[in-house]
């Protein structure tokens, strides 16, 4: 019986850590940043940690000898449409984009956006191409951020868009800060892992 409580134990603990989510945090003020946060773990994405070069390692390195080229063989998607004809490639195709899709909606779902945030000042070189530039810049983001919206669970969203014509500089911020739950993106990942290796094991019986 203690043994039986140590295991549920063990799987409760990992399902609270599964459930805690992980944290994306992007901003672009001149050069764009992102960070990943999982509890007290903070990891910068981008840009990435300069590695340190060491040139005399390199130089201790062996070339390695040219390998020689394999022959030309036949894609196995030309093998597939000379066995199975064109509708056999259209099926695996529609199978692929499904997986996708599912794949998709299954991540999007259960992502959260704490805040998303531009300012935005456009700058033309007249007062004429500042205003047509603005028009440009609220047609294309406010459309691109109600698809965003409507598709995922937006909780804070600041917008500010202004036409700068006083200004002799453009200015622009985004920032967002992004959550996913583990829990959930494995659980999406190994389904689609499962539809993607059968996906393969039937181009493969196609081909044999």
């Amino acid at each position: 019986m203690t043994t039986l409580y140590i295991i549920g134990g063990i799987l409760l603990f990992i399902l609270l850590i599964l459930m805690i989510p992980i944290s994306f945090h992007f901003k672009y003020e001149g050069e764009p940043r992102l960070f990943l946060r999982y509890l007290f773990i903070k990891i910068r994405l981008v840009p990435p940690k300069e590695k340190d070069n060491k040139p005399h390692q390199q130089e201790k390195e062996e070339k390695k000898p040219q390998e020689k080229k394999p022959k030309n063989e036949k894609s196995p998607l030309k093998v597939l449409y000379e066995k199975q004809g064109l509708d056999g490639l259209i099926d695996i195709a529609k199978e692929s984009a499904s997986i996708v899709k599912d794949t998709s909606k299954g991540i999007l779902r259960h992502t959260v956006i704490k805040r998303f945030k531009i300012d935005l000042v456009i700058v033309g070189d007249d007062a004429a191409d500042t205003a047509l530039k603005y028009g440009y810049a609220c047609a294309g983001i406010y459309p691109a951020i109600s698809i965003i919206d409507s598709n995922i669970k937006l909780k804070r969203k600041e917008i500010d868009i202004t036409p700068g014509f006083n200004e002799t500089e453009m200015k622009i911020i985004v920032e967002s800060k992004v959550n996913i739950r583990p829990l959930f993106f494995l659980g999406t990942a190994i389904s689609a892992a499962i539809k993607g290796i059968k996906l393969i094991l039937k181009i493969k019986n196609g081909i044999e």
